[in-house]
């Protein structure tokens, strides 16, 4: 256990299509993260490797523009399904009448 106590999930990803996505807010405004890209499955032993930076999972991404999906990032967190669901979170966000911001 770390210096601050608390807890962290392990788990291993396998290889596959990925969806992230994030709320955050944009001067004020509600704006939905949405990334899509493929996991890459690592082995184990180098997952234990670097344990303390708290890896969870290798994603490549789909975007050519990376800095700018980093710079829009506004947490380390972000959820990750497998499946390419931009279209209908796009949807939903049209429908909640949220902005988008799609790497």
């Amino acid at each position: 256990m770390g210096k601050g106590g608390g807890v962290t999930t392990v788990f291993w990803t396998k290889d596959g299509t990925v969806t992230l996505a994030r709320f955050l807010r944009i001067k004020g405004e509600y704006v939905l993260q949405i990334a899509a890209g493929e996991s890459i499955e690592q082995p184990r032993e180098r997952l234990a490797e670097v344990r303390e930076k708290w890896p969870q999972a290798y994603i490549k991404l789909y975007t050519q523009d990376i800095e700018k999906f980093i710079q829009t990032c506004r947490s380390n967190h972000m959820h990750m399904t497998y499946g390419n669901y931009v279209k209908e979170l796009r949807e939903i966000a049209q429908i909640l009448g949220l902005k988008t911001e799609i790497a």
